[in-house]
């Protein structure tokens, strides 16, 4: 348990980290500290992110989900920026009006964009923000 502490301390002060970086605090391995925070995901302790930022996921506590979509946010190639300043303009998108790489990486977006499912004339998923504050205040290089 004290190597949970450890983590959740970590996190606490310097918000969603890479598991390198907690690696790095506690000095274990990668293996070893990757097994703790899938054990704590798995107790609820931390969440991590859908989405790879710089190829790894981001680990966090509850409350610091806006700190988390900041971080996904600034990390968008130009497709996904793409989808998500549609859904900023638009307000929501639906899966249709997708085009092919859009909806390859749509799933991938999980963390800033929310699929919902409506009855428009039969089942349509479509996708749109969190909260309105979400993609309307976030800053995208």
């Amino acid at each position: 348990m004290e190597r949970k502490q450890a983590i959740i301390e970590f996190l606490r002060e310097n918000g969603p980290s890479h598991p390198i970086q907690v690696n790095k605090v506690l000095g274990l391995d990668s293996f070893t500290a990757s097994a703790i925070l899938k054990e704590m995901l798995e107790e609820g302790l931390v969440k991590r992110s859908v989405k790879r930022v710089g190829g790894s996921p981001l680990y966090y506590l509850k409350g610091q989900e806006e700190r988390m979509r900041e971080m996904v946010l600034k990390s968008l190639n130009p497709i996904e920026r793409k989808v998500v300043e549609e859904v900023r303009s638009k307000g929501f998108l639906f899966q249709e009006e997708l085009s092919p790489q859009a909806r390859y990486v749509i799933n991938e977006l999980r963390d800033v964009l929310i699929p919902l499912k409506a009855r428009v004339e039969g089942d349509c998923l479509l996708y749109t923000s969190p909260s309105p504050r979400d993609l309307s205040t976030s800053r995208m290089p």
